[in-house]
Parts: C-alpha cells; structure tokens; sequence
C-alpha cells in the first residue's frame, strides 16, 4: 500500500475545506449537525495545517526539595511543508513502533501565529505518546500541542521506582508549569515567539486530570492526609519546609481543563475544591473498570461547579477508550501485559476506538475554541449528540 505525502495530506484537507464551503449555507458537512449557520462537522474533520512533530528536554527546581528534575517532552505544531524530513514514528512501551500518517519530523513552524498551547497529561504508567490522536489532530487546527513525559509515572516506573502519591501530587502540575515555561523560552529557536501561553488548554487523562484540578486552585486536605499517613510512610506530608509548595501548584495560564475519565482523589472534596474555578469538561466512559464514573467523576462533577462546565459521556465507553493503546499493541501482548484490557475499552462491547478518539478530540476541540479562541459560535456542540456513541450536556 502506498503511503500518503505531506503534500497530499495538506492538499485532501484543503478540498475537503473546499468542498464544505460549497455546502449551502446551513448545511451539515460530513456526519455534524449545522446549528446557526455553523457546520459543527467542522469540529471533527482535520484542519489545513501539515502537522510538524518534535522532542525537547528540560530541567527545573522540583516542588519542595529544590533538586533539578529532568524532563522529556513531545511537540506537535502547525508546520510548513516546503522542507518534508518524512513522517514521525512514536515508540510506546519503548518497544512498539507507531508510524504516524499525519506528522512530520522537525519542519518548520507554518507562518503566522503566535498559535495557541494545550497542554497533555498521561495517566498512571503512561507516557507523552499517548497525546498523538489528539495532539495531531489538533496541531492540524492551528495548536500547539506540548505533552510531558512525567517521571516516576510513567509505564518505565512501574514497580518499585513508582513514585509516592505525595510525591507525583507535586511533580505532576510541576512538570506542565516547567513545559509552559520552556515555551516562552524554548531550546528550539524555531519555536521562539509562536505560542501564546497566556490562554493555556489543558487535556489530562486519569491521574493527569488529577494534575489539572490541582493547577486549577485545588487543594488537597493535607491535614486529613497526615492523620491517614505516618511519617514513615509519608515523609514529604510531614515536613513544615515542604507544606507550602503543595498550595502554591496553580498556573493561572491554565484557562480550560478536559478532564479525562478522572482519577481524582478521596481528600479532593468539596472543601478542597472551593478554590478551583476553571471552566472544565468532564469526559467519561460509564463502563470505566479503572475509575468508577460515581465515585470518582460525579462528586468532582458536583463540587468544583462551573457555568461553563460541560459533561460529555460515552455509554460505552471505558478507562482505556481514552488512549490508542488498543490498537497500536498486538491484541496478543496487551492482553499478556494489561490482562484487564479486554474488560476495560478494549473488547467488542465498548465504544471503537477509532469513534472514541474522534468524537473525544472533536468536543475536546469545541471547548477549546470557545475558552482559548475566544469563539462561542461553538457553544451549540457542548448540547448535541455530535456522534453515535457520545452524550452531551452543559451545567
């Protein structure tokens, strides 16, 4: 099978563009409903922009102790195609190859800008690849995605090197605040000026979500949590020196949260919510095994209530729904590696994956238009059923 050029990609979405401006005004362009004259496909088709994919590192003070913390992360962006390098290929488990038919290696920044930043945040023994369905997706559209590989969480820590939970609940927010500050004074010269970091999304999936309320002005009962914690078993909690950087984790660039099937946290209540007030979409699977949608998604649901917040379930969807993983491992491995695939998004009675990435991007999309672009003509997809498969409903 032959495999698509960059120039080919950028110019099948310039028709499709093309031909969905052709559609009468009013009109649904592909499987979206038109609402006020909006063409809501829109928020679900690829953009115009060729994708361009790079990989930086950065080091920073870590949260409380002051001692350097390394840190990898994954860049896509809007890219000029005049100098194609090829095509990017993601490794997940650092094993498995994943070519991608859509980003290419290291090519200039497209002209214009500066472009807005999302931020993505793995989940627990994951890793910044997992970001490439919606980080390509949405570079296509004039983002500029960053996504932190989070040390201490990530599928290379599982076992013994895995961080505590009063350690990750600090490096976590910490890593994407250190990502947003090598923004405004990137390694990489090309980038230098083209983002604006002023207005920062943030998609965070599982334990990452957990990250965005915590960047977002919530506070974990710390004094519950020492009383459950002895000072043997939770050493950083104990500390007097250290207690004030687990207040200090909000980043007021972050204006927009997509929280992802949330792990959230027992001592995350409404007392610790009071002070979290970004405008949140909550993305759910009912049938997550991982994280249960009422114990865990419902209670953040009703305590750190925005106006502008907007719930977005999947019936049939699930923990693993969220990630490409079930169709970049070989059936095989994942189920000898992660024997509760087949029951949490990876069998035949969840959601497709395919359908769950694209409908989860395109409402993802939506919410960030609206908060980081300032486009509420937008608003009309966080009250529809957009895709087979997706409920919907603003507060």
């Amino acid at each position: 099978m032959s495999r698509t050029t960059p120039k080919q990609v950028l110019r099948n979405r310039s028709l499709a563009s093309l031909v969905c401006a052709w559609v009468a005004i009013g009109a649904a362009c592909g499987d979206g409903n038109a609402v006020n004259d909006v063409d809501l496909a829109e928020l679900f088709e690829p953009g115009t922009h060729v994708v361009g994919y790079q990989q930086a590192t950065t080091t920073y003070s870590r949260a409380g102790t002051g001692e350097p913390r390394a840190l990898a992360m994954s860049l896509w962006y809007p890219a000029s195609d005049d100098a194609p390098q090829g095509f990017a290929e993601y490794t997940t488990g650092g094993a498995i190859s994943i070519p991608s038919t859509v980003a290419l290696v290291s090519p200039a920044v497209a002209e214009g800008g500066p472009f807005p930043v999302v931020v993505y945040s793995h989940g627990a023994g994951g890793e910044a690849q997992h970001a490439y369905p919606y980080a390509e997706f949405l570079a296509s559209h004039g983002f500029v995605v960053i996504s932190p590989e989070h040390p201490g969480t990530t599928i290379a820590d599982l076992g013994e090197n895995y961080s505590a939970f009063e350690r990750w609940i600090l490096d976590r927010p910490a890593d994407i605040t250190a990502s947003l500050d090598w923004l405004e004074n990137p390694t990489l010269p090309e980038i230098a000026g083209r983002t604006d970091t002023s207005q920062v999304g943030l998609i965070g999936f599982s334990m990452g979500a957990n990250g965005g309320y915590m960047l977002g002005g919530a506070e974990l009962d710390r004094e519950a949590l020492r009383a459950a914690c002895s000072p043997q078993d939770c050493p950083l909690l104990h500390v007097p020196e250290v207690d004030p950087a687990y207040a200090a984790l909000a980043d007021s660039r972050i204006v927009a949260h997509i929280a992802q099937a949330p792990g959230g946290h027992p001592s995350m209540d409404a007392v610790s919510l009071e002070g979290y007030r970004i405008p949140t979409m909550l993305q759910v699977g009912r049938l997550d095994a991982s994280v249960s949608v009422e114990a865990r998604s419902v209670p953040l649901w009703e305590a750190a209530g925005a106006s502008e917040d907007v719930w977005v379930e999947m019936p049939r969807g699930a923990h693993l729904t969220f990630l490409p993983t079930c169709r970049d491992v070989p059936a095989d491995l994942l189920a000898a590696l992660l024997p509760t695939a087949a029951d949490d998004g990876c069998g035949g009675a969840f959601v497709p994956i395919d359908v769950a990435l694209d409908g989860l991007a395109g409402y993802a999309h939506a919410y960030l238009r609206i908060h980081l672009l300032d486009e509420p003509r937008w608003e009309p997809a966080l009250d529809a059923p957009l895709r087979d498969g997706f409920e919907a409903r603003p507060r």
